[in-house]
């Protein structure tokens, strides 16, 4: 695609208001676009032309800004990543930390920390569950609770694909669906 068109539709025609890119260590992208209004033949003429010329872009969606909702343009919507032996399908829109080194040295040190054979564990703010999956192999039960319904979502997925029985996902705010958690936690992670 021409720059030239693409800066005219971006900043003449306030079409595309942002970008966003998310990558794993297999350098693979993930492209979202955030666009004022949709316009399908525009929105064909870029995906076509950026999956040509990046062969390592594996999927592109977009987002209305009235409705607040990725649609996929390409691919499966989700990239996929692999923290200390977990794997992860992760949304555009998806909490997910972007150094993958340093969360490993982080994630390791909570786990650390943590010990074993802990009872009931609650992740807050768990996002895909990239802290809470870990934390199962510890725990007799872990609750991840996070309030974006995507992220939820992809949560479940993600134990689904890695067979992890003892996590339940809750979509709500932290600081409220905690109270609603019956059993005595031994701890709780912020993340």
């Amino acid at each position: 695609l021409p720059l030239s068109l693409f800066l005219k539709e971006t900043l003449e025609n306030n079409f595309i208001t942002s970008v966003s890119f998310r990558n794993n260590d297999k350098d693979e992208f993930i492209v979202g676009l955030n666009v004022s209004r949709k316009k399908s033949h525009f929105l064909k003429t870029l995906t076509a032309e950026l999956v040509e010329k990046h062969k390592s872009i594996i999927s592109i969606v977009v987002c209305e800004e009235e409705k607040n909702k990725y649609n996929t343009l390409f691919g499966k919507g989700r990239i996929k990543e692999n923290i200390l032996g977990f794997n992860y399908n992760i949304s555009i829109d998806d909490f997910f930390q972007t150094n993958k080194e340093q969360t490993e040295k982080l994630y390791s040190k909570v786990l650390e920390y943590a010990g074993n054979n802990l009872g009931v564990v609650v992740d807050g703010y768990c996002g895909v569950g990239s802290m809470t999956l870990p934390l199962s192999k510890v725990s007799k039960k872990v609750y991840g609770i996070e309030i974006n319904e995507t992220s939820v979502n992809d949560a479940i997925r993600n134990k689904e694909m890695n067979n992890v029985n003892n996590v339940h996902f809750i979509l709500g705010k932290t600081e409220e669906k905690i109270k609603e958690i019956s059993e005595e936690i031994d701890l709780i992670v912020i993340d």
